[in-house]
Order: structure tokens, then sequence, then C-alpha cells
């Protein structure tokens, strides 16, 4: 399931991830303006998690995270419950046979 995409290197998400419960729980969440926190979480799921991302190749998660944050400039966050909650969810909808 294609639920966040890459356009004009920027990470945007489709309306369906919304009506992902715990996705639009933490999307609430944020207070800010542009959501900007939201969007990093995301930032971070998607080249993290998605077998699609650039960063696929590093085997490791958390060598994956790192370099991740490094790269976008995002400090390496301590995920709260309900980000880890959408973490493992992006995960099971991702899953690809291949």
């Amino acid at each position: 399931m294609k639920l966040v995409r890459v356009e004009n290197f920027q990470v945007l998400f489709e309306d369906e991830l919304l009506l992902l419960k715990p996705f639009r729980q933490l999307y609430k969440s944020d207070k800010n303006r542009d959501k900007r926190g939201f969007m990093d979480f995301l930032t971070l799921v998607y080249f993290t998690y998605d077998p699609r991302s650039d960063y696929s190749y590093i085997v490791k998660e958390e060598d994956r995270l790192k370099e991740v944050c490094e790269t976008n400039g995002i400090d390496i966050p301590k995920f709260s419950d309900l980000q880890k909650e959408c973490i493992e969810l992006y995960k099971q909808l991702t899953t690809t046979i291949s």
C-alpha cells in the first residue's frame, strides 16, 4: 500500500494515511500550523521503514534510522507509544511479496 510518496524532494502523504487511527491521532496531536513534527516523523518512517526508500540498502534498522536523521537534519528521536504503533502499522501495510 502506498501511503507516503516523495515529490520534488519532499515527503508527502496520501489522504488515506489519515484514515488510519494511529496516524490520525498523531496528526491531530501536532499543534504546529505546518505540522512540522508530523512531517518529520513521516520522513523518518518513509526513509527508514519503506522498502522503496533510497536507504533500503542499509540492513540494520538502527543504522538506517541514524543515517536518515543525519541526512535530513532531524534529531534521533525517542518514539512515543503512539509513534511506535504508527511504525508497526506502516511496516505491516508496506510489506510486499518480493
